[in-house]
């Protein structure tokens, strides 16, 4: 599932983002660069409210019926902080609990081979890439150059950061975040619930809620200094 070519200004359909931090700003860049669809409202935490490139920012889930009953159909969940996947899931069922669409959002810069595919609601960042015959999972985040190479399956929920590189042939689980410029070699698979740290090389299969770090990667202990 991929976004649709771009359409003229005036063809694209409304949509809110979730979300008023750093990732969300970053969302909401890539959706004006490729003018599928036109931010009306983002959406932020608790008293959180404001403007941002003239986009409102609004709280309160109330404001979230509103916006559908306003005839806004399509949703966002712009929070990609680490360690915030069960409120992105508790988002997501609630969007799809009032009836939004949940599209991906594809950078242009991005590049997306033909035949790889990209699960409802995933951010695909500026300069990401992924391959032929790859398959990113819903929700999932591919930051900013991060690359997803041939025949590997990302799961849903799970977050590259900027520079991670996923080899060909890997198989990451849901729910896993896999750190700045980190690398999966060929043919790894990673477990659901896996961190990875920022810049390890993962040379090895890796069990699920597991925390990892270091080139060559090894498990560490959860709190560790």
């Amino acid at each position: 599932m991929t976004m649709s070519p771009n359409p003229s200004i005036g063809e694209a359909l409304p949509m809110i983002v979730l979300g008023a931090g750093g990732h969300a700003r970053s969302v909401v860049d890539s959706i004006q660069r490729a003018a599928d669809y036109r931010v009306v409202a983002m959406v932020g935490a608790g008293s959180e409210e404001g403007s941002y490139r003239g986009i409102p920012i609004l709280s309160g889930d109330e404001c979230l019926v509103r916006l559908k009953e306003r005839g806004v159909s399509a949703a966002h969940v712009g929070i990609g902080y680490l360690g915030e996947g069960a409120l992105r899931r508790k988002l997501v069922g609630q969007l799809l609990g009032l009836g939004f669409e949940l599209p991906p959002v594809v950078d242009p810069t991005a590049i997306l081979a033909e035949d790889a595919s990209v699960g409802a609601g995933a951010f695909l960042g500026k300069r990401a890439v992924v391959n032929v015959g790859a398959c990113i999972g819903a929700q999932c985040i591919i930051n900013t150059a991060a690359v997803v190479e041939h025949d590997s399956t990302i799961g849903e929920f799970s977050h590259l950061a900027p520079g991670a590189v996923v080899c060909g042939g890997c198989r990451i689980g849901a729910d896993s975040f896999i750190g700045a410029h980190a690398t999966i070699i060929h043919s790894v698979s990673v477990g659901r619930g896996c961190t990875v740290g920022a810049g390890s090389v993962v040379l090895d299969d890796v069990r699920p809620e597991t925390t990892i770090a270091g080139v060559p990667a090894h498990a560490i202990e959860t709190g560790s200094a």
